[in-house]
């Protein structure tokens, strides 16, 4: 019988030895999968962030781009402007007094 007891001792000692084992595997692979989560959150802000900024940069170009024109008007007498070029800087809320071709 001791012989028996010693024999499951020693299994009951493996298994909770096993168990200890399996525990860590699935704590890292949880912290890996919690770590690909976090990465990809900041990959994806990162992408919102940047998309933004080229929104805005865009917008801003082309308020740029009317002063210019509005510069040009002001400096050439015979300045005019394309239907496209009218529309861009309408949108952008500046008046520029030229002719519109």
């Amino acid at each position: 019988m001791d012989a028996a007891r010693k024999c499951l001792k020693i299994k009951w000692r493996q298994w909770l030895a096993l168990l200890s084992v399996l525990r860590s595997l699935i704590r890292r692979k949880n912290q890996r999968m919690n770590n690909a989560i976090g990465g990809a959150l900041i990959l994806v802000a990162g992408m919102v962030a940047v998309g933004a900024m080229v929104i805005i940069g865009m917008d801003r170009q082309e308020a740029v781009e009317c002063d210019g024109w509005q510069q040009q008007a002001q400096q050439y007498p015979s300045f005019y402007l394309l239907k496209w070029q009218k529309e861009q800087c309408d949108a952008n809320g500046i008046v520029i007094n030229a002719k519109v071709e």
